[in-house]
């Protein structure tokens, strides 16, 4: 099953969970949305995140990457301008962040690994890159 593009453009659903059975996701499917969580089923084969799945989501605060992720396409997360924290899983796989990828997504104060967070970085954009990413 398949998510085509632009699938959800604008709805208001603060939360959505990815089942298992989706093995695509179209370009911009959940932008412009009201989302606050998006969770991927454990199992999700979804492995790239494409263009601009979640653009101008301007409800999140933050945003676990699951582990199964290997690439993270332009303008994904891009403004996004509540989202605060971006999580890596701990064994994460994500070799390519495109370019723009957080475009305008200008809030961000933590992007790294959940495990390595410390929150004494008060208004300093902290960027932790896991030793898997390959390419920015």
């Amino acid at each position: 099953m398949s998510i085509s593009s632009i699938a959800f453009l604008n709805i208001s659903k603060s939360s959505f969970k990815l089942f298992k059975s989706v093995s695509e996701l179209g370009a911009y499917a959940f932008s412009s949305t009201a989302l606050t969580s998006f969770e991927f089923e454990e199992g999700s084969p979804i492995t790239t995140l494409p263009e601009g799945l979640f653009y101008y989501c301007k409800q999140f605060n933050n945003f676990e990457l699951p582990e199964q992720i290997t690439n993270i396409s332009k303008l994904c997360f891009a403004n996004n301008t509540s989202l605060k924290n971006f999580y890596f899983a701990e064994n994460n796989n994500v070799t390519i962040i495109d370019d723009s990828a957080f475009n305008g997504s200008s809030k961000i104060v933590y992007l790294g690994k959940q495990s390595s967070y410390d929150n004494s970085y008060n208004k300093i954009v902290t960027l932790i890159i896991p030793k898997e990413i390959t390419t920015i």
